[in-house]
């Protein structure tokens, strides 16, 4: 029998604000993409462009405490918004890990 943590649940990938416009973090792919009304289209923006690297300031990184893998997190994310995108686990705060450096990735 699973753990409730083991369970693969549905979930919408966290976002974040920047400009006028809001974006989902899609730690996976390594980018960020336009939460988009359905008439405009979607914009990809790479952790690694220009651009990514000024979004990625509003973001802290998190390591999840039992995959080991950073999750790039909007500040203003609440706890029950925050699941690692490796092992698709939630990640309580009183376990995160701060890396040293938020470029290893």
């Amino acid at each position: 029998m699973k753990n409730a943590d083991e369970w693969v649940v549905p979930r919408r990938l966290p976002t974040l604000r920047f400009g006028n416009d809001e974006y989902f973090i899609d730690n996976r792919l390594r980018e960020f993409r336009t939460v988009t009304p359905p008439i405009r289209r979607i914009e990809s923006v790479r952790f690694d462009s220009k651009e990514g690297l000024r979004m990625l300031d509003d973001c802290v990184w998190l390591v999840c405490a039992r995959c080991w893998r950073m999750n790039a997190i909007a500040r203003r994310s609440t706890e029950s918004e925050i699941w690692c995108c490796e092992c698709r686990r939630q990640m309580p705060l009183r376990e995160q890990h701060q890396p040293e450096a938020a470029n290893s990735w």
